[in-house]
């Protein structure tokens, strides 16, 4: 090889050669190569090389090193040359600094490269080698890979960099020291935090650097608006989905000039965690509690992304920084992302964006909750522009047949971005990779619904097409319009973590409306929130409110979402044609399931809930249509659902007894109640019959209590709190025979811990109608333009105790009305009024024997005390109306019954109860006994009370009944519920 080269410098001398690249030439010895140089130098006037790469050539030793750097210091061969490459070459230590210095006084090198040399294993001389390579004002490429730099050495490598006058290219690959920061970062995150403020570099070279995610953030704040970057290497780094995001928001960001990006072996990394830093900024929500160490390059660089993010918002510093604390004092710098920053002290804040929109949504209403999430996305999330398009997709292509570096590059740009349908459509163009795709990008597509239904069309298979919408499945249904409901979201899901971050901007834009509107504060916590009873890993969710709450990146977040969304004052409900076609469908949809497995027929159920969910937000329905709708279902939980769905769409919730009634335990309601808010669902105009349990430590459920007492206050108190009773933290149970102290009638007076139970009676001469109903307005925040006479008074059977309910069945059996009743007692004394023994002798003249025994006193008794809700020891006509309510309640069980049977089996017969009577006696007997009637009810699908009804049938009292018995059910076909 020596004699090669010997051939080869008779060339050079002879041809003037303007090249000599010996790159890779391991068996050429130190002595010829030296010689090679000092030939070159003995004839300056005669060579004109401009580029000399000893790259690789192993043997090169210390009289080679000291030759080059004569030739760089001889007149005449050193002006010619730009491009030096020594990379490659063990040096000694001692060889750094001459070599650099003599680099340093060449006029006109453009191009170094000292890769793998060593540089940086002596620290002590490291930065005097720095400053001696940036003495030259003529560099433009740099390449000190694998060198060995701790913090200290990139600080001062990056301010050398950032006065470089023509420095275009630098290389850093595979310098950062083995040992991590004391800050937990990365050491090469210093250099890169400085090069924010350069303003000639191109190109970028940190590939294995240990980049994390918090490294990648400190990346893209260096560049975001930097249009002369074009170039960017971050191979080997371990990104993860985190980092990966920061460093596409930089790739697609219009206003920095990146346009090439290599990422290989980048998927794997530690995301934020009890090992990382929990902090993260989330583009699209980065609203939140935090905690910054400006000693820290990450959190100084969170900062900066805060700062754009309050420029994207365009608000001022002021608006979108709130309730800071700082130590030392700290001044928000002019320039915002772009700025200098201290590197000690700390700082702690809430960051706002909801003033944002204030002016954006001027016109479209306070609750336009689909205008204020359209608009915030347009604002949050990047959409690529149309130079961008091309390099994120040649950055996914150069992932082909990497599959988890191509998820990684999914989850990324599901999270930040909104992408065009045809961006879409050409990733999908790796058709293995559909599903993922789908799955991933579908809740991010721009263009809303048709977007995403001619997306899902990209997909060639069902089966795909099931897994797609398996894994968006929480996305699709729900519905921005109306958010409230039950979530389960798994965090490391990008479909439902879209879901998390939309209601959390959801939550904190009504309780900004709230505020604004001076509404009362009706939250679980005291906070204004709609987010109820939210737990993360299965622990209360440590945050004041869920939008000060940073969004992690894995595990499970259940919560409950109740909207502050209320109907407009006269809004008009769905017609009951319209309504009763809705049903009927339903209806026909429930009943495909009959024969077919459980699981079938859980599907066909959460189909139809589905349904409701995306349709819920067109239409308002009354309490009447909310009732008939609850009894459609068997189960309790769809039954509790369908009541969580509608209650923000119910027109005239002061009749909300209607549909209360619908569910036959306290543990229902209690659950309810527990989900929607006990302040938001109480019984405000009809609380009669009520029972409570409130947490005294939850502010709604001790708001609610104070509600309760008001009320009692203005009626008869305290005779009308039943049963009250309070059991202290510490178990201790407190049986108030005082009753409930007038004092709760302050807020500030409910005890704020234990347990609060009572029941409430009030009758009809007590009711303090414009005190409940300006609670109703001022707590439920419902509009309540109404008076006493336009509610339907109401009382549920199945809230009565035991014997009123044979009682009335009795009744209902014989008579019309309680009128009819009431005459045929003959009990009436001269105050128009019947005492407790009048009352007994008129019960024995119905003859009403369902209550025969030694017990029938004290059952008939038990009746009257119901009756006289006042206590005054007689019942008043008007008290006696409390009966009728409740057949009432019966009335109409028996009206939904005659309905449903005209929805299930329609007839053109005249007799079509005969026909409903042959369809429900399957076993063809002829009669069904009262035994038999519930389940016979429940298999043909009709799940409101079955007893009453058979009783209403069976008037012998006989224990069962024929089809002739079923004519007594023909007069309420084609009935009202306002004719009852």
């Amino acid at each position: 090889m020596d004699l090669d080269l010997s051939a080869l410098q008779s060339v050079v001398l002879s041809t003037g050669a303007e090249t000599v690249d010996l790159e890779g030439n391991a068996q050429l010895t130190d002595g010829s190569l030296r010689k090679f140089i000092d030939a070159i130098m003995e004839q300056p006037k005669d060579i004109h090389i401009q580029a000399l790469s000893l790259r690789d050539c192993s043997r090169v030793g210390q009289s080679t090193i000291e030759a080059v750097g004569r030739l760089l210091q001889t007149d005449g061969v050193n002006y010619a040359l730009s491009q030096l490459d020594l990379s490659g070459i063990p040096m000694n230590v001692k060889l750094h600094l001459p070599l650099c210095q003599a680099i340093g006084s060449h006029p006109g090198l453009k191009s170094l490269r000292l890769s793998n040399t060593g540089l940086g294993q002596m620290p002590s001389v490291v930065d005097r080698c720095l400053d001696a390579l940036f003495a030259s004002q003529s560099l433009e490429t740099l390449d000190l890979s694998w060198s060995v730099f701790g913090p200290q050495t990139f600080l001062h490598l990056g301010a050398l960099a950032v006065a470089s006058p023509n420095l275009q290219a630098l290389h850093v690959a595979n310098c950062s020291t083995a040992v991590v920061d004391a800050l937990g970062i990365s050491p090469v995150a210093h250099l890169i935090e400085l090069l924010g403020m350069d303003t000639t570099l191109t190109h970028l070279d940190v590939s294995m650097n240990r980049i994390d995610f918090r490294c990648a953030l400190a990346l893209e704040m260096a560049f975001r608006s930097n249009l002369k970057f074009r170039r960017l290497d971050v191979s080997d780094n371990p990104l993860g989905i985190l980092g990966t995001r920061s460093l596409l928001r930089m790739l697609c960001r219009d206003q920095c000039g990146l346009l090439h990006f290599k990422a290989q072996n980048c998927g794997s990394g530690e995301g934020s965690g009890p090992n990382t830093d929990p902090q993260v900024f989330n583009a699209t929500k980065p609203e939140g509690r935090y905690a910054l160490d400006f000693a820290k390059p990450y959190h100084r660089a969170l900062l900066r992304a805060l700062y754009g993010a309050a420029e994207r918002f365009g608000l001022a510093t002021v608006d979108a920084f709130t309730e800071m604390a700082a130590q030392p004092a700290f001044d928000h710098p002019a320039t915002g992302a772009c700025a200098a920053l201290p590197t000690q002290g700390r700082l702690s804040f809430n960051f706002r964006v909801e003033k944002a929109y204030e002016k954006a949504l001027q016109g479209t209403g306070d609750l336009a909750f689909g205008a204020f999430v359209a608009r915030r996305l347009e604002v949050a999330r990047l959409a690529p522009m149309f130079r961008k398009v091309r390099p994120l997709l040649a950055l996914f292509k150069s992932y082909e047949g990497h599959y988890q570096e191509q998820l990684v590059f999914l989850e990324a740009l599901a999270k930040d971005f909104l992408v065009p349908y045809p961006c879409v459509a050409q990733l999908c163009r790796t058709r293995s990779l559909t599903p993922d795709i789908l799955g991933r990008l579908l809740p991010c597509i721009s263009g809303g619904a048709p977007a995403r239904q001619l997306s899902l069309q990209l997909s060639t298979s069902m089966p795909d097409v099931v897994r797609i919408l398996h894994q968006v499945h929480n996305f699709m249904v729900w519905n921005v319009e109306n958010p409230t409901g039950h979530y389960r979201l798994d965090l490391s899901n990008a479909a439902d973590h879209t879901v998390a971050e939309r209601l959390a901007i959801l939550d904190a834009w009504e309780i900004s409306t709230k505020v604004k509107l001076g509404r009362a504060d009706t939250s679980e916590k005291g906070n204004h929130s709609q987010v109820r009873n939210v737990t993360y890993a299965e622990q209360d969710l440590d945050a004041k409110v869920i939008s000060e709450w940073l969004l992690p990146e894995f595990g499970v977040l259940n919560l409950d979402y109740a909207s502050s969304k209320r109907p407009a004052v006269g809004v008009a409900a769905l017609d009951d044609a319209a309504w009763r076609d809705i049903l009927g469908l339903l209806a026909k949809a429930g009943s495909q399931s009959t024969d077919t497995p459980l699981r079938a027929e859980v599907l066909v159920v959460e189909g139809r809930l589905q349904a409701l969910r995306q349709v819920s937000h067109l239409i308002y329905i009354t309490s009447m249509q909310l009732r008939e709708l609850l009894g459609l279902f068997a189960s309790d939980t769809v039954r509790a659902e369908c009541f969580v769905l509608f209650f923000n769409r119910v027109a005239d919730m002061h009749n909300e007894k209607l549909f209360r009634a619908r569910f036959e335990h306290p543990k229902e309601l209690h659950s309810l109640r527990v989900r929607l808010g006990h302040a938001s669902t109480f019984p405000f105009i009809q609380p009669e019959q009520a029972s409570f349990t409130f947490d005294l430590a939850k502010n709604d459920q001790r708001l609610a209590a104070n509600i309760l007492v008001q009320v009692a206050r203005k009626e008869k108190f305290p005779s009308n709190l039943r049963n009250p009773k309070l059991v202290q933290k510490d178990g201790a149970v407190d049986e108030m025979a005082l009753g409930v102290p007038a004092s709760w009638e302050a807020l500030a007076k409910v005890p704020q811990e234990g347990v609060f139970s009572v029941s409430y009676e009030c009758a009809p001469e007590d009711r303090a109608f414009p005190a409940r109903r300006q609670l109703f307005e001022t707590y439920g925040c419902w509009p309540a333009e109404l008076e006493e006479d336009g509610v339907s008074w109401w009382s549920s059977s199945i809230d009565a105790p035991a014997p009123v309910r044979e009682f009335l069945e009795f009744v209902i059996s014989k008579y019309e009305t309680a009128d009819e009743a009431w005459t045929a007692m003959e009990s009436e004394n001269e105050t128009g009024k019947i005492p407790v023994k009048l009352f007994e002798e008129g019960f024995r003249k119905l003859k009403c024997r369902k209550f025969e025994g030694p017990s029938e006193s004290t059952l008939i008794a038990d009746i009257f005390r119901y009756l006289d809700p006042s206590g005054g020891g007689d019942i008043s006509k008007q008290e006696w109306a409390g009966l009728d309510r409740l057949l009432k309640d019966i009335k109409l069980s028996i009206l939904e019954f005659v309905q449903f049977c005209d929805r299930s089996w329609p007839s053109k017969d005249q007799d079509r109860m005969t026909a409903a009577f042959r369809k429900l006696d399957a076993d063809g007997k002829g009669t069904i006994t009262k035994k038999e009637w519930v389940e016979v009810l429940r298999g043909a699908g009709f799940f409101g009370p079955a007893v009453p009804i058979f009783c209403f049938i069976d008037k012998d009292d006989r224990g069962a009944v024929g089809a002739a018995a079923f004519d007594a059910l023909a007069k309420y076909r084609g009935m009202s519920e306002s004719q009852l």
